[in-house]
């Protein structure tokens, strides 16, 4: 590598990133020890490479904290005048680089040249709820060490289950809280008809990071079970006992909605607005002008959360808005809010290679993304580490996630609303594989923060055409070929195809579960053996459990079905428009615009512009019956039920010795 231009280069680096697994968990694996220097030797944290070698060590590292460890990864260094870089990792709990101990466990490298690849370790044997100082440097022997970054992390232990939980009813709605569990970053709020969780009655899952849920769309004097599981990078605690819910028609209108408050972006505002228990639905008003015939309104359903939120988009910059909103139910609407001002306005354009560092908003809680799953060997997959067979996998694999529906509705908003002319894009389809295993977004986001989510990001938009009756059978596809079952990357690779859709298209996925008439198949129903004897006596069915179906009818764009004989521009990757993971893309789709932006800039622009992001999920996509990883009814699912030459370790799953 030449020692000039070392900023472009870092940069170019940086970009180059794709964590190994994300993609098709291809790279070969190299271990080292923790650090090259003498044990009882701390070198200085501003490092040893002058002006003569000005080496950077310029990954984005993740440290995520879990039960008395600390997990580290970043990219592999380039290699270096043709020394390989080997990696120094020093941890203590004062700050102080001189009194820090050196990390002396094995480190797993994966392309250790530099470009795509993964370098990750775990820092064990710590305390739980105490802070630890991290230094991670890269080392050319003979040659110079970069200096160190920081970063501070701190063990949590694995949350408790839920108690104190307590339900409303409402018109189609049932409100649920809870008291807030000590170490939880998100709850898991399922919800059914049935008695139990594991009944042949369906389940439906929703994911917040609220201590309060709002369960819509369910049918009035019908009794419902909520069950409440807390859930930490550790994994989800067990599920609560169940609390009854029953939905009650409305007897008035709803009240009327808090203070509405409106932001400013590019072509749109965002409305924002407390939630009205007994609504069902808002009206969202916008006037531009003194005349009534300009004023309009768009329907907003209720959310799962607090905060009630729409964009108005399509707007005019440099034009002000009046903006008010009312609460509706069968019972007729409320009245209306005092209304809200806002003026769209363009900001100018970023250079997002210049400053990875830059920050380009922040968010009102953490996106959080991953957590630590053993192996599926059910399906007969292990991790890279034939040792420890487990992995980070990503939520956005997995389920509805509210870092994919950021990026998905930040992809549709660019296209649509930012750039000139805009592109008429009806929806944004982008693989779960697209995202890093192990990055979430907190507090300001930087460029840098946006790139560390994504493993593939030189990825750039391609925008598809494509027929509803073919789109129908594409998603038909999205639940029967790919495997949602297990653990990722960690287990079944296939569920980086899983996919994550923008606003105004959903769809429920329903996975097998133990019926009544399974149940009486084993001799221990509901149970984790009888999960196990059933897959033992019926090995044709495993199937069943790895794949899901396209629930009938569910599959909607804008509250409608897709139309069998309209065609719909669909924005997706290079990767995706190749028919990477869905043929059909490339075979029924026709490809009508190749963009040379990545993907992820997109992304950072509509940060950017919007300077205050909220996570949240909106049931876009659903889960019914069983979920991945296994049985809601029984605790670890199958991840616990190990293959034959492994044994099951509580701490770390199934273990090859």
């Amino acid at each position: 590598m030449k020692k000039t231009n070392w900023i472009a280069g870092c940069l170019l680096l940086m970009l180059s990133l794709c964590l190994a697994g994300c993609g098709d968990d291809s790279g070969s694996d190299n271990k080292t020890p923790g650090g090259p220097t003498n044990p009882g030797s701390t070198p200085a944290e501003a490092g040893t490479c002058t002006q003569n070698q000005p080496i950077l060590f310029t990954s984005v590292i993740t440290l995520t904290s879990i039960d008395r460890a600390l997990d580290f990864r970043f990219t592999p260094n380039a290699d270096y005048d043709g020394v390989r870089a080997k990696y120094d990792v020093w941890y203590g709990t004062d700050g102080a680089f001189r009194n820090a101990t050196q990390f002396r466990g094995e480190m797993q490298v994966s392309n250790p040249g530099g470009g795509p690849g993964l370098a990750n370790g775990r820092i064990e044997n710590l305390t739980n709820d105490q802070t630890y100082y991290v230094w991670i440097g890269a080392v050319y022997e003979g040659v110079c060490t970069t200096s160190y970054q920081r970063l501070t992390g701190r063990p949590v232990p694995p949350t408790a289950v839920p108690t104190g939980i307590t339900t409303e009813g409402f018109e189609r709605m049932i409100e649920v809280k809870w008291p807030s569990v000590r170490y939880a970053v998100e709850y898991n709020v399922a919800y059914s008809a049935g008695d139990r969780l594991s009944d042949d009655v369906a389940v439906t899952v929703i994911t917040t990071t609220d201590t309060q849920l709002m369960i819509p769309g369910l049918e009035n004097n019908t009794a419902y079970n909520v069950w409440v599981s807390a859930r930490n990078a550790n994994g989800p605690s067990d599920y609560s006992a169940p609390v009854k819910g029953t939905p009650r028609e409305a007897a008035v209108p709803p009240g009327v909605p808090g203070v509405i408050n409106v932001a400013a972006g590019t072509k749109r505002l965002t409305a924002t607005w407390p939630c009205v228990p007994d609504a069902t639905f808002y009206w969202l008003y916008y006037d531009g002008g003194p005349s009534t015939a300009e004023q309009q309104r768009i329907r907003v359903e209720q959310h799962t959360g607090q905060t009630v939120s729409a964009d108005i988009t399509g707007l005019e910059n440099g034009k002000k808005y009046d903006v008010w909103a009312e609460a509706c139910n069968s019972r007729g609407c409320s009245d209306s809010t005092q209304k809200k001002s806002g003026e769209p306005q363009k900001k100018p354009a970023l250079d997002l290679l210049a400053n990875a560092g830059f920050v380009l908003g922040k968010t009102t809680a953490e996106y959080y993304t991953s957590e630590w799953k053993p192996a599926n060997p059910i399906t007969g997959q292990r991790s890279q580490d034939r040792h420890i067979a487990g992995n980070w996998d990503s939520l956005a694999r997995v389920k509805e996630t509210p870092l994919a529906n950021l990026f998905t509705d930040g992809v549709l908003w660019y296209l649509n609303e930012y750039l000139e002319p805009g592109k008429n894009v009806d929806f944004v389809f982008l693989n779960g594989g697209y995202f890093e295993r192990n990055v979430s977004i907190n507090g300001n986001v930087t460029i840098a923060d946006v790139m560390g989510a994504t493993g593939e990001r030189s990825e750039k938009i391609v925008l598809v055409s494509m027929k509803g009756s073919d789109i129908k059978d594409l998603f038909k596809d999205v639940a029967e070929t790919v495997s949602h079952t297990g653990t990722g990357t960690g287990g079944t690779p296939g569920t980086n195809g899983w996919i994550n859709v923008s606003k105004g298209v959903s769809y429920t996925l329903q996975y097998d579960y133990f019926t009544r008439e399974i149940s009486a198949l084993v001799t221990d129903p509901f149970t984790d053996s009888g999960v196990r004897e059933y897959i033992e006596k019926y090995p044709e069915e495993k199937r069943r459990w790895e794949y899901g179906k396209l629930k009938p009818g569910t599959l909607k764009f804008n509250g409608a079905d897709f139309n069998n004989n309209q065609n719909y521009i669909i924005a997706t990757t290079n990767f995706q428009a190749l028919g990477s993971h869905f043929l059909l893309l490339s075979t029924k789709g026709s490809v009508v615009e190749s963009l040379d932006t990545p993907l992820w800039q997109a992304v950072a622009t509509y940060v950017h512009d919007a300077e205050t992001i909220t996570p949240a999920v909106d049931g876009r996509v659903r889960i019914e019956g069983g979920v991945p990883g296994g049985l809601l009814g029984v605790r670890e699912g199958f991840n616990k039920y190990c293959s034959n030459d492994s044994r099951y370790d509580v701490n770390w799953g199934c273990i090859f010795d």
